[in-house]
């Protein structure tokens, strides 16, 4: 028997099981840029960055979102994936697996379809990470100063909305949200979308950070 299901579906998965990674999430993840400020300067102490897709063939989307495609993706690949490898910027799709169960009253097996989740590091998608204690997904997570700089690279190389919010690129509106987790796992959601749109603001921070990198390292003689 073949099953429907949708991105939302495994969002919703995710936050009606929240609570089996140690999450507290007590509303759906819908951040609203009005109130990424008090978020950005309150309680939580860990950041993450989550991506839903609907199942794995959809992954490559992602390619839409980023400044000449999947070469823009592989740049800021080469750049990011050494800097939180597989424990802070997760891609969640969901597949469905068969479960069999055993029939007592009519002495027959039962097939039922139940939807999981796959998490994967966002820049390495073909291996899926696994815990057998679920709360480890969440355990390590940025610090505030680490997603800022985490953040301003990342959308240093996607699309960005114009100025009458639409995305320079027609798939290129991400819908990743940020999880901002505090001491008691209270989780707190901003969207992605808030630093883009700041993207013109951090240009003097963007070119401070390229300057850095292209001067010579000095060695004592």
């Amino acid at each position: 028997m073949s099953v429907t299901w949708w991105e939302k579906t495994v969002e919703y998965n995710f936050v009606v099981n929240a609570s089996t990674y140690g999450l507290n999430i007590l509303a759906p993840l819908d951040g609203k840029v009005e109130s990424a400020g008090d978020v950005i300067v309150g309680v939580p102490d860990k950041f993450f960055i989550i991506e839903f897709k609907r199942e794995k063939n959809d992954i490559p989307t992602e390619f839409d979102k980023f400044q000449k495609g999947e070469t823009g993706y592989e740049k800021a690949k080469k750049e990011l994936d050494s800097v939180k490898k597989s424990t802070s910027h997760y891609l969640i799709y969901g597949e469905y697996e068969v479960i069999t169960k055993e029939d007592n009253e009519e002495g027959k097996n039962k097939h039922e379809n139940k939807l999981i989740l796959n998490f994967v590091d966002y820049f390495d998608f073909n291996n899926i990470i696994t815990h057998d204690d679920k709360s480890l997904y969440f355990k390590k997570g940025m610090s505030l100063d680490e997603l800022h700089h985490y953040i301003l690279r990342f959308t240093y190389y996607k699309n960005i909305p114009n100025k009458n919010g639409n995305a320079e690129s027609s798939s290129g509106s991400s819908e990743s949200l940020i999880l901002a987790i505090d001491k008691d796992n209270n989780v707190q959601t901003i969207p992605v979308e808030y630093y883009k749109k700041m993207k013109n603001e951090f240009k003097d921070e963007i070119k401070k950070i390229n300057d850095a990198k292209s001067k010579p390292i000095l060695r004592p003689h």
